[in-house]
């Protein structure tokens, strides 16, 4: 860029009190990058953390770093930012508060070398072996000051064979399917459980996230009316590689897992009415599972509601839509019977897995109602 007279037009770049030494590291990347022409990048963000050299290929040579230590971390791996250069241009590699993960940001001056230097980084570091234990990651999103959040968590699960029983016989059986399918390999992308409050959606969801494991990411939206109305925490959250980038190799095309977007209690996007009460939203979340939002990406959408199929709008459940869609009814009294192992307690005709664990456990709910209430809560 040039100014009237012909000289190049000065690039500012300036910082406040709330700049961090992690801040400066990546002004200078930026100016050199700038000064060297370097217009094209390559970002990846994976979940693991190792020494900043391990990503470094041996033609780059660390620059500037800004690292600094907690005392509730390993202090085997530092964390921060660190800005290293080569032949081909410079990678970024941060691993510091704002940053789940690692992100690794390539500069050079053409695409291609952009690229294979974030290959290459990719390739120097191994992807890490599945989990085995009862605990399975949860990346859980909000909205926060500063745009899209993302915080993970190890939260524990119990596989599908252990609590299967607790769903009725057709329920069962439709989630015996999904809990043993593999990566899609076409098809519709939006899982759709629906049903009453108490018969069991969040405790199958942590078993599906369970039984996929292996190929597949849980990515939880605490206020999914937020993602729906802001394109940029859209984009965020569904994230994922462009699978038809010719310029992705095979390596990653291979190593990228899927995600599966969480929304629940989406009972406003998914109505008749969706159209009037949510505006753009309804148009928006069906984009990302089959329209041009979603093209190329490894990502599938879950969402629950209380609302039965009746009442939900269309769109949502036209035909090649759906990878899955689960109606979650309670227990019959027959199968109320044979869960708890002989009477119920009132013999109720049907019963919600809520309701049984809370007869089950005994429990005296603090309560100056005489009646029970009807609404059971909506966390299962």
């Amino acid at each position: 860029m040039q100014t009237e007279g012909g000289a190049p037009a000065q690039w500012r770049m300036s910082i406040n009190d709330e700049a961090t030494t992690d801040d400066l590291v990546r002004m200078e990347l930026f100016a050199d990058a700038r000064r060297l022409g370097e217009s094209h990048t390559a970002t990846v963000t994976v979940d693991d953390k190792h020494p900043v050299e391990a990503w470094l290929s041996p033609d780059l040579e660390i620059v500037r770093t800004a690292r600094y230590r907690s005392r509730k971390l390993d202090n085997t791996v530092a964390r921060g930012t660190t800005y290293a250069r080569g032949p081909r241009g410079a990678l970024l590699v941060r691993d510091d508060r704002g940053v789940p993960g690692t992100q690794l940001t390539a500069f050079a001056a053409t695409r291609e070398d952009a690229m294979a230097m974030l290959e290459d980084a990719m390739r120097r570091v191994p992807a890490p072996p599945p989990a085995t234990d009862d605990r399975v990651r949860f990346h859980l999103w909000h909205r926060g000051m500063h745009g899209a959040q993302r915080v993970t968590r190890r939260l524990e699960v119990e596989p599908w064979e252990t609590i299967g029983r607790n769903y009725p016989v057709g329920v069962r059986a439709q989630l015996d399917q999904l809990m043993a399918r593999p990566a899609p390999a076409g098809g519709g992308k939006l899982v759709l459980w629906h049903g009453a409050p108490g018969t069991g959606k969040t405790t199958a969801l942590r078993s599906l996230a369970n039984a996929w494991r292996e190929w597949c990411d849980v990515h939880y939206v605490s206020d999914a009316e937020r993602m729906f109305d802001d394109l940029d925490y859209l984009h965020s959250v569904v994230g994922g590689f462009e699978m038809d980038d010719p310029f992705m190799g095979d390596d990653h095309r291979e190593q990228t897992r899927w995600r599966l977007v969480v929304a629940e209690d989406s009972d406003e996007y998914l109505r008749a009415d969706a159209r009037q009460t949510a505006g753009a939203s309804l148009g928006r979340l069906l984009n990302v599972t089959d329209g041009i939002l979603g093209q190329g990406l490894r990502t599938l959408v879950l969402l629950t509601t209380n609302e039965p199929l009746s009442a939900l709008h269309p769109a949502v459940v036209r035909p090649g839509r759906c990878l899955a869609d689960v109606e979650f009814a309670p227990l019959s009294g027959a199968e109320a019977r044979e869960w708890w192992g002989g009477p119920v307690p009132g013999s109720p005709t049907r019963v919600t897995l809520a309701e049984l664990y809370e007869k089950r456990g005994g429990l005296d709910r603090i309560s100056n109602v005489d009646d029970e209430p009807v609404a059971i809560g909506s966390y299962l």
